[in-house]
């Protein structure tokens, strides 16, 4: 399959089987997207071997594991701290950037009926976490958080009502945050059992 044109600077043709002019190919690896999106129009509906197929499967898995260069190495302080400089710089995953943003939502403050209702729920759900089941005395101790969160099935802050409230691990509280009418449905459930 020759190309007629270069797939980066659609002017130059290419040499034999090859998809990008010399100039293309000597400027180095980096593309602009436009020119990662040309390569991959490119690559399109193109068929691979079995041969082909396992060399990229093993290509894959040899940087996996011990063979990764960073195996067994960790970030030092000041390169973490970096990390989380330009993650505030960028202001990534904050606000209406996140993925799980619902109109500020998250911003609205609880009521004083929710703050004092907190034990109770803890109580009547047997200091357990009612998805994993963990105990909160064991949630203290395996994931060094405080207690178990205190979850609005319907996600309305201002709805306190005990059949509205169930008590959560921190990881679980998270998870429901996804797919939330199915979790309704399944906290209802649960609430309705009790």
């Amino acid at each position: 399959m020759n190309f007629k044109i270069c797939i980066i600077c659609h002017k130059s043709k290419p040499k034999n089987k090859a998809k990008r002019c010399r100039s293309c190919s000597m400027k180095g690896k980096r593309f602009s997207k436009e020119h990662r999106k040309n390569m991959s129009i490119a690559q399109k509906g193109r068929i691979l071997t079995k041969d082909h197929k396992k060399n990229m499967i093993k290509n894959r898995r040899s940087y996996k594991g011990i063979n990764n260069p960073f195996y067994g190495k960790h970030h030092t302080k000041e390169s973490k701290n970096k990390i989380s400089k330009r993650k505030i710089e960028l202001n990534l995953h904050k606000g209406n950037k996140n993925g799980r943003w619902i109109d500020g939502r998250s911003y609205e403050p609880y009521t004083a009926k929710f703050k004092k209702l907190r034990e109770e729920i803890r109580k009547r759900d047997n200091y357990k976490c009612q998805l994993c089941k963990i105990k909160q005395k064991n949630h203290i101790i395996n994931k060094k958080h405080e207690k178990l969160s205190i979850h609005h099935i319907d996600y309305n802050k201002k709805n306190c009502k005990k059949n509205n409230l169930i008590s959560l691990c921190r990881k679980c509280n998270s998870i429901v945050n996804k797919n939330r009418q199915g979790w309704y449905l399944y906290f209802m459930e649960i609430i309705n059992g009790l």
